[in-house]
């Protein structure tokens, strides 16, 4: 099994890119749908507290397990329908990456 995580800030109260801002609960459903989509049956979603640049958001920790591990177009994507400008992505290895939307 290969193991995907992924962060997800809620930057509550960010304006992002002059789009509607989305809460928590729209990007909660939005990375499900994405991750049923992309074919993956089992996933956790945790609440957890994130910085970006020493400033704390409210943050999503996902840890997704498959026979292949969740792709970069799908985790771009993710970040482009949450309105991140990026998302962090661990894989086994360990060493973490940031994926643009």
């Amino acid at each position: 099994m290969k193991k995907t995580e992924l962060t997800i800030g809620t930057e509550q109260g960010r304006d992002y890119h002059g789009c509607e801002f989305f809460g928590p609960a729209d990007i909660l459903e939005k990375t499900v749908d994405i991750l049923v989509s992309c074919g993956f049956d089992a996933f956790t979603i945790l609440e957890c507290q994130g910085y970006w640049k020493g400033i704390p958001e409210d943050s999503y920790r996902v840890e997704i397990w498959g026979d292949e591990y969740l792709s970069y177009e799908a985790i771009s994507k993710i970040a482009r329908d949450c309105q991140q400008d990026c998302i962090m992505m661990v894989r086994d290895n360990g060493k973490p990456e940031f994926v643009e939307g």
